[in-house]
C-alpha cells in the first residue's frame, strides 16, 4: 500500500521561506536546517528544500492547499501582517470559502475553509448517511 507523504518546495532563501510558512501554518518547523527544513502536522509534510540561491520556477498547475478555521480572522491577520492575500471568496462549487497568497516563490497557496455544517451536510446528505 502506498501513502502520501508531503511536498517539497524548492526555495531560494530558506530563512525568507520559513518565515513564510510559520506565518501561514501557525506553527514553527519540526526539523530545520540550513539546507533543508519541515512542517510536519499529523498526516502531512511540506519540506523547503535550499537550492543555493535559485529556485526554479514553480509549476504553473501547482497549488498547495491549506485547510483552515475561521478564514476571515486568518485574512485579517495576514493582511495586518503585510501578506499580499486575496480577501475570501465563497467558491460555491466547492462549498467553500477560499482566499489565495503567493509564497517568496513564487508557489501559490489557497487557504480554505470548510464549515462543520457544509462537512455535515456532505456526509449525511438529505436522505441520510451519504
Amino acid at each position: 500500500m502506498m501513502t502520501t507523504y508531503g511536498v517539497i518546495l524548492s526555495v531560494a532563501d530558506m530563512p525568507r521561506a520559513v518565515a513564510f510558512y510559520e506565518k501561514v501554518l501557525g506553527t514553527p518547523p519540526s526539523v530545520r536546517h540550513d539546507w533543508h527544513t519541515e512542517f510536519v502536522g499529523s498526516s502531512f509534510a511540506l519540506s523547503l528544500a535550499y537550492t543555493g540561491g535559485e529556485a526554479p520556477p514553480p509549476s504553473p498547475g501547482f497549488l498547495l492547499q491549506v485547510r483552515v478555521a475561521e478564514l476571515q480572522r486568518l485574512y485579517e491577520r495576514f493582511r495586518d501582517a503585510g501578506l499580499e492575500v486575496s480577501a475570501p471568496e465563497v467558491e460555491e462549487h466547492m462549498e467553500t470559502l477560499t482566499a489565495y497568497l503567493t509564497d517568496p516563490d513564487g508557489y501559490r497557496v489557497q487557504l480554505l475553509e470548510v464549515t462543520a455544517q457544509k462537512v455535515e451536510a456532505r456526509k449525511f446528505g438529505p436522505g441520510g448517511l451519504a
